[in-house]
């Protein structure tokens, strides 16, 4: 009897000391400003927004991207686009120390989310990963390495940058055609396992995604 309760006492105290995972959690500013929570103070947080903007005789969609770190004095990393952060968007945050992400829409369109199979992963003769092949007419992509830094692509189908050199209405993003974002390094050669890929077709608000696993 007193070995059972020795045992079960051990297990809470384990239990008990094991820090809590936060969530992600946006905040907004009226159509000011868009906020990450809850991360720690000085991290770095990535936003990945797509805004519609609603004009008489013309309809425009901008794609952002911005790197903001958290005040020492609080859990919340904010940034205050250009185009601001009306309910006509969608966005996507990630803490850049983890890679850990969340999406939120602030508008009817909600963005629809897809898992990226593992051969739509696109490799060469090393056997390295260096491109991913994305369904879509239009395609923003950020490759997130935790701890280091992110980097984006942008591409149609059939463009210059769609490196299957086709209009089948698919996009391949290939690695060297990735450019630092907010003056970071330069992109590396090829993914690496942890690598976190975030691929938004514009023209449909699918988010495609999978973290590269070797």
């Amino acid at each position: 009897m007193n070995a059972r309760i020795g045992c079960v006492l051990v297990v809470i105290v384990l239990i008990a000391s094991v820090s809590p995972v936060r969530a992600l959690e946006f905040r907004f500013k009226g159509n000011e400003a868009v906020g990450l929570c809850c991360l720690e103070s000085g991290t770095d947080a990535l936003f990945f927004g797509l805004v519609w903007q609603e004009r008489p005789w013309v309809s425009r969609t901008t794609v952002v991207r911005e790197i903001e770190t958290t005040p020492s004095n609080g859990k919340t990393a904010w940034y205050e686009p250009e185009v601001g952060a009306p309910e006509s968007s969608c966005w996507i945050g990630v803490d850049l120390s983890s890679g850990i992400f969340t999406t939120v829409s602030r508008t009817k369109r909600q963005l629809e989310e897809k898992t990226i199979p593992p051969e739509n992963l696109a490799r060469d003769g090393q056997r390295s990963i260096v491109a991913v092949d994305v369904e879509a007419g239009y395609l923003e992509v950020v490759v997130v390495r935790p701890g280091e830094a992110a980097w984006a692509f942008t591409g149609g189908d059939g463009s210059t940058f769609d490196g299957d050199g086709r209009s089948d209405g698919w996009v391949r993003a290939e690695i060297w055609n990735f450019r630092p974002v907010d003056g970071g390094p330069e992109a590396p050669k090829v993914f690496s396992k942890g690598d976190v890929i975030l691929a938004l077709d514009t023209t449909r608000g699918v988010l495609s995604t999978v973290v590269i696993d070797g």
